[in-house]
């Protein structure tokens, strides 16, 4: 379903505020427009807080402008460096730079790297088939050293 930026992040939070155990979070700047706000990150606070089972992971290209930007969610990765995973990417075949989360195995939304069209899928099969394209990305990332603990 075609949304725009608001409307899908209204989705987004929604979804967060559900999920039980998984997000995964693939975005070349973290989409300021939509996850640089305190309920994504009042949303996965209370999701990495519910237990060890909890996967929080993300992609970036490059996490200095992010970080150098204060982004909200970025901050939070910061603190929770034990349930959220950060790893860089700067490119891959598979990935255009578009924005994509993916929520447990029900629903995921992506941006377009325009920033302005956006989709919200909740089919099982097109959610699985965005969570397998993560997992081959995620792995062809490297940690992100600005995460590292000392």
């Amino acid at each position: 379903m075609s949304l725009t930026i608001d409307a899908l992040k209204s989705e987004l939070i929604s979804r967060l505020g559900e999920a039980s155990c998984h997000v995964d979070i693939l975005s070349s700047d973290l989409q300021p427009d939509l996850l640089d706000n305190e309920d994504v990150v009042r949303c996965l606070t209370a999701l990495a807080r519910r237990g060890p089972n909890t996967v929080i992971r993300i992609i970036v290209t490059d996490p200095k402008p992010i970080m150098e930007r204060g982004h909200a969610l970025w901050r939070l990765a910061k603190r929770l460096t034990t349930a959220i995973s950060v790893r860089v990417l700067r490119e891959h075949p598979e990935w255009n730079g578009q924005t994509s989360v993916t929520v447990d195995s029900d629903w995921a939304a992506m941006v377009a790297t325009d920033g302005k069209t956006c989709t919200s899928v909740d089919t099982r099969p097109l959610v699985q088939t965005q969570r397998e394209t993560f997992d081959r990305l995620w792995r062809a990332g490297i940690a992100s050293p600005e995460l590292k603990q000392f």
